[in-house]
């Protein structure tokens, strides 16, 4: 049996924090509005950029109470809103059939499986 790395991880970020649903995180190196696929005004983006604090050294993501699943094939962007538990997470990803990789999609309690290390069928976290 061939095992797939998801490129899926859950971060602990703000409940409030608002960067966009699957635009890269640009704190792994310098980046602009263009190399990122910014959907907003250039004015937006650099205001984004300043609250993060992002420059040319790697910034991670702040960290907090809020529980969102983030893409970890390139840089990393996040794929979900923000939710105050991993089962309010885990519901979400069901309901909105989110990838877990490629075309693969989990139940709810996969989902928990998944973010508890554990493999799903044969994708591995």
């Amino acid at each position: 049996m061939t095992l797939w790395v998801a490129g899926r991880e859950i971060r602990r970020v703000p409940l409030d924090f608002d960067w966009p649903i699957g635009i890269t995180w640009p704190g792994t190196y310098p980046v602009t509005p263009e190399s990122i696929k910014w959907k907003g005004s250039k004015d937006n983006y650099w205001e984004m950029y300043h609250k993060y604090k992002i420059d040319s050294k790697e910034v991670q993501p702040p960290k907090g109470k809020g529980f969102q699943l983030w893409e970890t094939v390139d840089e990393g962007s996040p794929i979900t809103p923000v939710f105050k538990s991993k089962d309010e997470l885990a519901e979400f990803c069901e309901k909105k059939r989110v990838s877990l990789f490629g075309d693969a999609i989990a139940t709810k309690e996969e989902w928990l499986q998944f973010f508890a290390g554990k493999r799903v069928g044969n994708i591995i976290p």
